[in-house]
């Protein structure tokens, strides 16, 4: 079974199919969005994804199916797992607490991002294939992690003050809110975001800036252990919808939004400014 090492790679296997474009439109968005965080669509994730979209009442069956194999303790065969004790330090306890929240088995951090992609790709291509009925509030941003991540966390749709992660929570040079002071900060984000009725009735160029800021605020925001990045960009996406625009991130931007990010936590919101600016489109 092909596995894929780029967005490259799995752009080229879903051309292989023959798709209406509001289908491969829809794969595509699914397929980039897990992209962005290095987690790339396999062969046969592509197949079952297609599958999903033709038919979608095959959705838990291709779910359950995975799971009985990750339950059977089944190897995948990609190269970052056979390499694995070649290049990675013993994973610590952080991360092990991880691993024990997981609903099956396993024994590193790739392992389970390899696992985890081959469901949440699964859960979010059928998530949007849903009717937007959003809120857009901080509950809304829980029941978009839940429905991605119920196959794999057992605290899916959690925050980190719910987990009783109380404490200092960074990645890299990036820290985030505190857990204890996530519900305080969450009612501050939200409630700007409901007050100004979401940005809806804003001109082009104070939208851009007001979703800006709203995305780098969310960011430090961080509420979640795992798959905040997922999460966030399915969110955007639904906001800007509603608003009247599309967000669509192109081949070349994903390598660009990481560091986009991370420069408007540490206060300049320049470069993530300019991304989102070359990203949005005005509907209709």
């Amino acid at each position: 079974m092909q596995d894929c090492y780029s967005l490259k790679e799995s752009l080229s296997l879903l051309k292989e199919y023959t798709l209406l474009q509001e289908e491969f439109n829809l794969l595509r968005l699914v397929i980039v969005n897990h992209a962005i965080d290095g987690l790339y669509a396999s062969a046969q994730d592509i197949r079952e994804m297609v599958d999903i979209v033709r038919t979608p009442s095959v959705l838990q069956a291709v779910i359950t199916r995975r799971l009985e194999a990750f339950m059977q303790n089944q190897k995948l065969q990609n190269y970052l797992l056979i390499l694995q004790p070649l290049f990675c330090a013993k994973d610590n306890s952080f991360t092990q607490d991880l691993l024990r929240t997981c609903t099956f088995q396993v024994s590193s951090l790739i392992e389970l991002q390899q696992k985890e992609k081959a469901l949440t790709l699964k859960r979010e291509l059928a998530f949007r294939m849903q009717p937007v009925v959003a809120d857009f509030s901080y509950q809304y941003l829980k029941q978009i992690h839940f429905a991605l991540f119920r196959d794999v966390y057992h605290w899916a749709g959690k925050d980190r003050y719910e987990m009783d992660l109380l404490g200092q929570f960074g990645k890299g040079d990036d820290v985030f809110c505190m857990g204890s002071l996530l519900p305080k900060e969450a009612v501050v984000l939200f409630g700007i975001l409901k007050n100004d009725d979401f940005f809806k009735d804003s001109n082009q160029e104070e939208f851009i800036r007001k979703i800006t800021f709203f995305a780098a605020d969310l960011y430090a925001l961080h509420p979640f252990r795992e798959g905040n990045g997922r999460v966030f960009r399915i969110f955007l996406s639904e906001l800007v919808e509603f608003c009247g625009y599309r967000l669509e991130w192109s081949t070349e931007s994903t390598r660009l939004i990481s560091s986009a990010f991370s420069a408007a936590h540490q206060g300049d919101c320049q470069k993530l400014e300019n991304l989102l600016k070359k990203q949005l489109k005005k509907e209709g």
